[in-house]
């Protein structure tokens, strides 16, 4: 025997599905909004590095010094083609230095507007 569904247990579903497609269209909205991306990272990059005399280069210098710096190292270590090493080291530095800088920002951003 079957026991009777409450109304609630009934809108359950109805629910859960109008809050998915908030959720897309939310999604869908913020990948839209290309333009504010660009503007509100550019903005970020000058408060952050605004009485820098490299500014937003810093970033990108300092990743060429240590992808070269590893690069000779391990090349020699292990010796490999160095011209073809730094580039897979580069690739993976990038992408590492991405997911870290995400992961922190992302982290350091719902700690700032906690409030």
């Amino acid at each position: 025997m079957r026991a009777p569904s409450t109304p609630a247990s009934r809108d359950a579903p109805a629910e859960a599905g109008r809050t998915v497609r908030r959720a897309v269209a939310d999604l869908r909205e913020g990948l839209s909004a290309r333009s504010l991306w660009g503007h509100l990272g550019w903005q970020d990059i000058r408060a952050r590095y605004r009485r820098s005399v490299l500014g937003p280069f810093w970033i990108a210098i300092s990743q060429a010094v240590i992808a070269v710096g590893l690069g000779l190292l391990y090349g020699v270590l292990f010796h490999t083609y160095i011209p073809t090493f730094i580039p897979y080291l580069l690739t993976g530095l990038i992408t590492w230095n991405l997911i870290q800088g995400c992961l922190t920002e992302g982290m350091e951003t719902f700690i700032a507007n906690e409030g």
